[in-house]
């Protein structure tokens, strides 16, 4: 079983703190439980969380006269229990639909690499790498890099094409690879080829 923090008499110096997202292995390591039962409480009255669900008891109670299994305190005092849910399909998190495209509008799609010619990319990095520049001198400079990687159809390394990234719909992200493209080019009918 897992212990919980306690704290101690004795001050600490904090150097720094890092904020990110929990990687699979560290969500499954802090956690109590597997959650995988689809039932919220048993088949009997008494209204009983089914073990293995997501108002299982050892994740903490949901009632005020019932206590935790994990850690045996009741509604009031019990922090909670993280469980953790086995996903079929990887999920991106919504909170950064935005940020995921504007990269995939700043980065070739074959190669990776950031959209723009190597001369303007060492002249974009050392106005942006400059410790004395502001925070709307850098948004600004972002919202120009991201300007001209738009403009960019074919990636200056691998020479492959690169079309519009979109959101199109809810959460779903649309990838124009000819959009530029002329409708004539060898590269459309080699494609199209692969279809036939």
């Amino acid at each position: 079983m897992k212990e919980q923090f306690r704290e101690t008499d004795i001050a600490r110096k904090i150097s720094h703190v890092c904020f990110g997202v929990h990687s699979p292995e560290e969500i499954q390591q802090a956690a109590h439980i597997l959650v995988f039962a689809t039932n919220l409480y048993g088949q009997d009255n008494s209204r009983t969380p089914v073990l293995n669900g997501v108002l299982d008891r050892r994740m903490g109670t949901s009632q005020g006269d019932g206590n935790c299994a994990t850690c045996g305190l009741g509604l009031a005092d019990c922090v909670g229990h993280f469980g953790y849910i086995d996903l079929e399909l990887p999920v991106f998190h919504v909170g950064y639909f935005r940020s995921i495209i504007t990269i995939l509008q700043s980065i070739c799609k074959n190669c990776s690499r950031i959209l723009l010619p190597p001369t303007e990319k060492q002249m974009f990095h050392a106005k942006v790498t400059n410790p004395h520049m502001k925070y709307l001198m850098k948004k600004t400079m972002r919202k120009k890099i991201l300007d001209k990687c738009k403009k960019i159809s074919e990636c200056p390394y691998c020479r492959e094409m690169n079309g519009m990234v979109k959101k199109a719909g809810l959460l779903k992200i649309s990838h124009d690879k000819f959009r530029s493209a002329k409708k004539h080019s060898t590269l459309i009918k080699d494609y199209v080829g692969e279809f036939q």
